[in-house]
């Protein structure tokens, strides 16, 4: 996991540098603590924008924030096979 203390910066640095680690190292997992709730919320948003899935802790005037996802490749299906379904034949009567 990398961490990155932005206390005491004024936006945007603190998005700039979480933007600049994530280009460089390209990690699956991070951590950022700031200090202030506009920092907060702007590194929030930004790790939920590039496809992190956020944490947020509060500590005091501290806001920690971690980002996480799976860079495993997803085996999604496109389409779910469906359960087995009889079939229902109406027959008219008459």
């Amino acid at each position: 996991m990398k961490t990155i203390d932005a206390r005491g910066l004024a936006c945007p640095t603190p998005v700039l540098e979480t933007k600049n680690i994530l280009e460089t190292k390209k990690p699956d997992s991070i951590r950022v603590t700031v200090d202030n709730p506009a920092a907060q919320q702007n590194v929030q948003r930004f790790l939920e924008s590039r496809g992190f899935e956020t944490l947020l802790e509060q500590q005091g005037d501290d806001y920690f924030i971690s980002g996480s996802r799976d860079s495993a490749p997803r085996n999604r299906l496109k389409h779910r096979p469906l359960p087995f379904q009889q079939k229902t034949t109406f027959r008219k009567s008459w």
